[in-house]
């Protein structure tokens, strides 16, 4: 029979029977966790969330920088909510470069011109040590150096999430530290993780310390990091970016889900966030 723990089914355990509630014990819970079937029914579960966007919820998305109407699907939007309780939104305010609202959830980025941006000194991960960072997206094409994510760091060449650098062919990576752009990217153009037009991917990194980090894709770990990541510390002084880079080179497909935290989330953590968001958004390794 399977188990329920808050009514979500986690799993085949014989040597536990559920609780008359179907709640399990905190020892119970202990033990799941340690077992690697523990899941989450939100990211706001696990302590430490400083961004939550979430592009399945449709109370999140409107057609004002503030203020303004809910967003149906097709249209576009101005301003994406995040969800946790530092209220860091992202807008746009030329109407023309803003994504539209996808049916189903998530926000279609064209490639030509949308982005959306939050605040100067509203950078969530300012100044942090560690820190974890999922980003759940689709790319309907590669070209040029399309970006998730930028988030500015020690100088103008940093990022955390990066697509097609340089080279514009299906790769992911994240770019360290360093004006020498090329000196800590994970993947050099010899050794890249591939990915497939129109298929969907969650991509996470975390600075687990102040010299080391790892990335993985689809909850497969495909680099760990030490050394050169000490001034990887996000100026607060500096714009957050989705769906571009510089003005000048975009991203061109859906982002689904933007979620971060803190603090470098434990392995077990960050495996129930990746499977939230697997379950969530349908995504196969």
């Amino acid at each position: 029979m399977a188990s329920f723990w808050n009514g979500s089914v986690i799993g085949k355990r014989a040597d536990m029977p559920a609780r008359p509630s179907g709640i399990w014990s905190v020892r119970q819970q202990g033990n799941l966790k340690r077992e690697n079937q523990w899941t989450i029914k939100s990211p706001s579960e696990l302590s430490g969330l400083v961004m939550w966007l979430d592009g399945a919820d449709g109370a999140t998305v409107f057609d004002a920088t503030s203020g303004g109407n809910q967003v149906t699907a097709g249209n576009a939007v101005a301003r994406w909510e995040d969800k946790s309780t530092n209220a860091l939104h992202f807008t746009q305010s030329t109407a023309n470069n803003r994504p539209l609202y996808v049916s189903g959830g998530g926000l279609d980025f064209d490639g030509s011109n949308d982005q959306l941006q939050a605040t100067n000194g509203s950078n969530v991960l300012a100044g942090l040590t560690a820190f974890s960072l999922f980003v759940v997206f689709n790319a309907d094409s590669f070209s040029g150096d399309p970006m998730l994510l930028r988030f500015d760091t020690q100088s103008t060449t940093d990022f955390i999430f990066e697509l097609g650098q340089n080279t514009g062919t299906q790769n992911i990576s994240y770019l360290g530290e360093s004006s020498v752009s090329t000196l800590f990217r994970t993947y050099t153009n010899a050794n890249n993780v591939t990915l497939s037009t129109a298929k969907t991917y969650v991509a996470d990194f975390k600075k687990r310390a102040a010299l080391e980090g790892v990335f993985s894709v689809n909850n497969t770990e495909y680099y760990a990091h030490t050394g050169g990541l000490a001034a990887n510390d996000v100026r607060s002084n500096q714009n957050s970016t989705i769906g571009a880079y510089a003005n000048n080179t975009y991203f061109n497909g859906k982002i689904y889900e933007v979620i971060a935290y803190s603090r470098n989330l434990s392995v077990n953590e960050s495996q129930a966030v990746r499977g939230y968001l697997m379950s969530k958004w349908s995504i196969t390794p």
